[in-house]
């Protein structure tokens, strides 16, 4: 055991001594390895922390989110909220899930402070914090008398809350917040690590805010609890101990087709999904997160390929001093041992390096990362980060160095000791093999870099529908307690819309329920006035609830008919439909003037309107209803003539002046918000550039090397044949032909692999096909100018050669 300490005591040294007779080689290795560790650490911490990392509940396993599904809407819209009537309906009569929580979103203005703030919150049903399997670290959770309509209203707080807002003072249980101009009892405070579980879908459906710090026992209004049709909660569950997800969900379609049947004006079409709460926050963006780890693993490919060319070229230069240890008495085990030791040294240098450079990438990911990726600000240094940082750099430095290590610890005594230190025509192929390789991985991801780049471009050109251009939006929230009717809803709003106008450099203001592009409102079913009812077809549109002055502050192009106007008397009920809508409910007829009951209340349609990308720019425009009402929260739109962040603080004083205790929260340029729209496809278009970058360096770095290294070789061939009268251009032409062949060979593999890998994401593509021609070609013209630039300075070397020089070379 000694003894093997001492001789890899020596090996280690000899390695040190060695990378230090060539520093400049030593380090371009390490950092190339750095590079291709470090990138791979990184998009692993991100992964780890949303695909592998355990969610901060008790058994999160068992945890599963309930949605309702109805192929029969046609609608883009794939999830609904629950009624609260078949919540009910779904605990009684389950038998696979121990608890059941139902849970809505129920922000508040917190007053009481210098400014009024808006606080994200949640209103949650009894079994909430049973399902998640929290408690509170400070105080307790909600009883069962608190949980009742009627009872002393009672808040639980998130810790960070407690913190900014208490100072985390121990004593805060049993302080009083005024919410909503409502005296509020904190009854506890949560531990560091729980927050409410919303990944990208939850929020964009149900309107939940981006980060909730309250929790308030759930209160829905009479008609919500009592009418079967009105879906306004998300449902979350723990399943039993012994219950598998597959198992519950057969039962509760079985539940959900009960109820169909039971109910069909209310339920018909209606089934049941059992969703895992950690698919539900990955959400669609699994894909894409294997996608970029796949990527970044072809770099480490591509890094070990030009590490391994490195190390060949070296050990070729060392064969006479193997063949000499091996003809001295050296076992094969002992040379390959020596040169794996110095191929594992290097990578673990290159591995310490990497997890350094690693610790940076992640924190630019983590800044970049989408809403679809908010698991990823958990991103951290582990164990399970250490542990595959070095199993990457072992995996690696085998991978560059095994080959090198079988090759010279088997050297022909006769040949090697005679011929010069060519390492001979097996290590030549070698080399020219992982060549081939590296421009093949290279090309596999500039082609998936460029259909992402242009599918982004075809994205960033599809018509909105709107201008976004120097409108500037905000969310007002009206305390119901204060504000309790939609009349004076629509008198606050009606009043700030007016005031607003009316500010210099402002030219229209409005207001709506939900922005364009922030996700969707939900579908109402309607009638058609006039023409007769089919009880197996129900017609739906998504209702968009605008007032006055919307079309024209986002610029919609009206197609037929008028605008919303604010002279319309107040017993008219007017609507605009969008040209979905129109096309399919009246394809053969116009629009203007039919009626429509909507939540029964019968509209005229006074205007059609281009269709607006409302939901995502990506799909097709639904059927879409405006009508000119108010809700208790809604976006304020203001067009300004140039930069609209100028107006804002004139549109706080407005506000003020109106009700000092309501704050404008979620401040925003439309044009941030249609970047947000995009930012899932924005994340993986630069992640896959930047990668597909990096490979083309390496892959210049490696074919320039490879070339200068074959020039070097061939000194001798090259100054017989100058001898004898070839040219320079004759050389130059002989190398950089060379380059091109190998690159010619590395881009025909690559084309096959493209063809295959790319077509796994036709799901993140928008626009253009995953065989993209143009997209091919111009990636094998870049690889090919790229060869030509790499080998040109080792072919103006050759060209340069002296005959009488290179003749005594060697």
């Amino acid at each position: 055991m000694r003894l093997e300490m001492t001789t890899l005591l020596q090996d280690l040294r000899f390695g040190l001594r060695l990378m230090a007779t060539k520093p400049l080689a030593t380090a371009v290795a390490v950092l190339t390895l750095a590079l291709g560790i470090g990138a791979n650490t990184a998009v692993f911490s991100v992964i780890n922390a949303v695909l592998i990392e355990a969610l901060p509940y008790q058994a999160p396993e068992k945890i599963t989110v309930l949605w309702g599904r109805n192929p029969n809407l046609n609608l883009t819209q794939a999830e609904f909220p629950a009624s609260y009537p078949d919540f009910v309906d779904w605990q009684s009569e389950n038998q696979t899930f121990a608890e059941l929580a139902a849970i809505s979103p129920n922000s508040f203005n917190l007053s009481g402070g210098s400014e009024p703030e808006r606080v994200g919150g949640v209103g949650v049903s009894a079994d909430f914090f049973n399902v998640l399997g929290a408690s509170a670290v400070l105080g307790r959770v909600f009883t069962a008398e608190e949980m009742q309509p009627g009872a002393p209203p009672a808040v639980v707080v998130s810790h960070s809350f407690w913190q900014r807002r208490f100072g985390g003072d121990a004593n805060a249980v049993g302080h009083n917040l005024t919410l909503d101009g409502k005296e509020y009892r904190v009854v506890g405070v949560m531990p560091p690590d729980f927050s409410f579980p919303q990944g990208a879908d939850m929020p964009q459906h149900f309107g939940f805010a981006d980060k909730v710090d309250l929790w308030t026992p759930l209160t829905l209004k009479d008609y919500e609890i009592r009418q079967r049709g009105n879906r306004v909660i998300a449902v979350i569950g723990r399943l039993k101990p012994n219950v598998s997800l597959p198992q519950a969900q057969v039962e509760m379609g079985n539940l959900a087709r009960s109820l169909e049947q039971r109910y069909p004006d209310t339920n018909k079409g209606f089934g049941l999904e059992v969703v895992s709460l950690r698919e539900q926050l990955v959400g669609k963006s699994r894909r894409s997160l294997l996608m970029l780890f796949a990527a970044v693993g072809f770099v480490l490919l591509i890094t070990c390929a030009n590490v391994a060319n490195l190390v060949l070229a070296r050990s070729a230069t060392r064969l006479r001093e193997m063949a000499l240890r091996v003809a001295l008495g050296a076992s094969r085990w002992r040379i390959a041992r020596q040169v794996l030791t110095e191929s594992l040294l290097l990578s673990a240098l290159g591995g310490t390096l990497g997890l350094l450079v690693s610790l940076w990438v992640t924190r630019v990911l983590v800044a970049l990362s989408p809403a679809e990726l908010r698991l990823a600000s958990h991103a951290a240094l582990d164990y399970r980060l250490l542990a595959f940082t070095l199993l990457l750099a072992a995996i690696a430095g085998i991978c560059f160095g095994l080959w090198p290590a079988l090759r010279t610890s088997k050297p022909n005594l006769n040949e090697t000791l005679k011929e010069s230190s060519s390492g001979g025509p097996a290590g030549k192929t070698m080399r020219h093999l992982l060549l081939v390789g590296e421009v093949a991985l290279t090309l596999v991801l500039l082609v998936g870099a460029g259909l992402m780049i242009r599918s982004f471009r075809s994205l960033q050109g599809v018509d909105a529908g709107l201008n976004p251009n120097n409108v500037l939006t905000m969310q007002i929230n009206l305390p119901l307690n204060k504000y309790p009717k939609s009349a004076a809803w629509s008198a606050v709003f009606k009043q700030l819309t007016e005031r607003v106008e009316k500010l210099p450099g402002v030219e229209s203001a409005a207001t709506t329920w939900q922005l364009p592009l922030d996700g969707a409102e939900g579908s109402v079913s309607f009638d058609i006035q006039g023409r007769p009812e089919d009880p197996n077809t129900r017609l739906w549109a998504g209702l968009r609830r605008v007032s006055p002055g919307y079309f024209k502050t986002l610029r919609f192009t009206l197609l037929r008919g008028r605008e919303f106007d604010r002279q319309d008397p107040p017993d008219f009920k007017p609507a605009v439909i969008n040209e979905a809508m129109a096309r399919r409910y009246w394809p053969n007829a116009d629009p203007i003037g039919q009626h429509v009951t909507v939540l029964g209340t019968t509209r005229e349609i006074i205007g059609v309107v281009k269709d607006a990308k409302n939901s995502s720019l990506d799909k097709n425009a639904d059927p879409e209803l405006y009508q000119p009402t108010s809700l208790w929260f809604m976006y304020l739109l203001v067009r300004s003539k140039s930069d609209a962040a100028v107006v804002l603080p004139a549109i706080r004083e407005q506000l003020k002046t109106i009700d000092p205790d309501l704050p404008l929260t979620k401040v925003s340029t439309m044009e941030e918000v249609v970047s947000r729209s995009v930012a899932a496809r924005r994340f993986n278009m630069l992640l896959l550039s930047v990668f597909g970058g990096m490979a083309l360096l390496l892959s210049m770095v490696g074919i320039g090397g490879v070339m200068s290294y074959n020039v070097a070789q061939a000194t001798r061939e090259i100054g017989i044949r100058m001898a004898l009268g070839a040219r320079p251009r004759n050389m130059l032409w002989l190398v950089t032909r060379q380059g091109l062949v190998l690159a010619l060979a590395g881009i025909l593999i690559g084309w096959l692999g493209a063809l295959g890998l790319t077509r796994l994401i036709r799901s993140l593509l928008f626009g253009v096909g995953p065989a993209d021609p143009l997209t091919f070609v111009v990636v094998s013209l870049v690889l090919l100018a790229v060869t030509l630039l790499a080998s040109y300075l080792p072919a103006r070397r050759a060209a340069r050669v002296d005959p009488i020089v290179a003749l005594r070379y060697q």
